[in-house]
């Protein structure tokens, strides 16, 4: 019998990946569906090919107005009656945040499914530890979500390792993924933002003071070994005057990956901030909320990928997406000590959010604790009070290692799909105890 979770560990580790269980595994099946017709799906499809493995259709939202992918017919998903017994579904979704809600509903319906993902570490990726990274297959051939990717990680993590003479005191801290926030200002006002920009009160909307950044990120890559890729957001990091100074502090790191920006392209971009992001390292990764924007704002989004193409920067366009998630409410729930950590160990990988002097687990306890709904201590490592090198080493790992959050007490999951990604409008995130809230 097959052994996923051994697969997926090989595949994870940045070794090459001996492929012989999984492509047997994958001719056991009549029927061989992806879902997801994006640049993941199609990048699987071909390799399935390569190896003499046929696939049977793309399932995807996008359905009517793609039609058929690589001479395959597109179907919506659960469609086309195919039997769940002998149907294998390989789950192309390069958005993570969404694979534990798929990945119910496929086996709720007795699909049988692997994380395409993973499926392409295997058999498609050229990165290894041998081999180093390749920034134009992780960042910019859109395959693949490098702040999601372990294998990524671990092979930053194998350079770290080569490069430091001296180890660093203590068990090793090898962060999957980092995420800088700059700002909690935008340029848009999406209905179902997962950072919740919407709550900030008018006088919190502001850039975080340049000084604080920098030193912020000088403080944490000093008291880790490495960190596999870096997400640049905010609110809108464009918005943010010295950008372009964040990117550079990051580039000067020797234990720091790939590095991303996350942006609408719905603001001004400037020349200064351009010059300073033209690495190879970087990508300006622009999201596609088009379908719910307006005229102005979708003429500003593609006079500013013509500005970054000119300019040299590396960058990717996002596919428009059909739907985003509904992200959680955030009040209390006071949830048992066993649930907490619980609630800890059923996470997806968390991408630890690193913003004005504090270094969160996730964008929600981020925005419990920046928009003053509550104060969990253990919660954060406040970096800005810590104090050398081996009091902050130790905090992180304290932090790290600690069995629950009680943040995950605020978090009751994620929701339903949303009609639109980008949706323009309010929802009340912020209810009180007496309103009531599906858990």
């Amino acid at each position: 019998m097959f052994d996923v979770a051994a697969y997926y560990t090989a595949a994870r580790s940045g070794d090459p990946v001996d492929v012989g269980g999984l492509l047997a595994h994958l001719r056991g099946f009549r029927r061989v569906v992806l879902w997801g017709a994006s640049f993941l799906g199609q990048a699987v499809a071909r390799q399935l090919g390569a190896h003499g493995i046929a696939v049977t259709a793309f399932w995807d939202l996008r359905a009517g107005e793609l039609k058929r992918v690589q001479d395959l017919e597109v179907l919506e998903p659960f469609t086309g009656g195919f039997d769940p017994a002998d149907t294998l579904v390989l789950l192309c979704i390069g958005n993570t945040i969404l694979q534990p809600s798929l990945s119910r509903k496929l086996a709720q319906a007795g699909y049988h499914h692997l994380l395409g993902d993973h499926v392409f570490m295997g058999l498609g990726c050229k990165a290894s530890k041998a081999r180093g990274l390749d920034p134009e297959a992780c960042l910019r051939s859109m395959t693949c979500r490098a702040i999601y990717c372990e294998r990524l990680s671990r092979i930053v993590e194998h350079r770290a390792r080569q490069q430091r003479p001296e180890p660093l005191a203590g068990p090793p801290i090898f962060l999957q993924s980092l995420t800088v926030v700059v700002n909690q200002v935008c340029s848009l006002k999406c209905k179902f933002c997962t950072s919740y920009m919407n709550a900030y009160a008018p006088a919190e909307r502001r850039n975080v003071p340049t000084a604080r950044i920098l030193e912020d990120i000088e403080r944490c890559f000093q008291a880790v070994d490495s960190v596999g890729s870096v997400t640049v957001m905010g609110g809108e990091p464009f918005l943010h005057p010295d950008l372009g100074e964040v990117v550079q502090a990051l580039l000067r790191q020797p234990n720091c990956g790939l590095i991303s920006i996350s942006t609408s392209g719905t603001c001004a971009f400037s020349p200064r901030q351009l010059a300073l992001l033209r690495d190879p390292r970087v990508n300006v990764s622009f999201s596609n909320y088009l379908d719910s924007l307006g005229e102005g704002q979708r003429e500003r989004f593609q006079q500013n990928v013509a500005q970054v193409l000119t300019a040299g920067v590396p960058h990717t366009v996002g596919v428009p997406m059909p739907a985003w998630i509904i992200p959680s409410t955030l009040h209390d729930r006071h949830r048992t000590e066993a649930e907490l950590v619980r609630k800890k160990q059923d996470c997806w990988p968390r991408t630890n959010q690193l913003k004005n002097g504090k270094l969160h687990p996730c964008d929600l306890a981020n925005s419990v604790y920046h928009l003053h709904l509550a104060d969990h201590p253990g919660d954060y490592v406040d970096v800005a009070q810590a104090g050398g090198v081996a009091d902050l080493r130790r905090r992180i790992r304290d932090y790290l290692d600690a069995p629950f959050y009680r943040t995950c007490g605020h978090c009751h999951g994620c929701g339903d799909l949303t009609s639109h990604a980008g949706e323009q409008g309010f929802q009340d995130f912020l209810p009180g105890p007496d309103v009531a809230v599906p858990e």
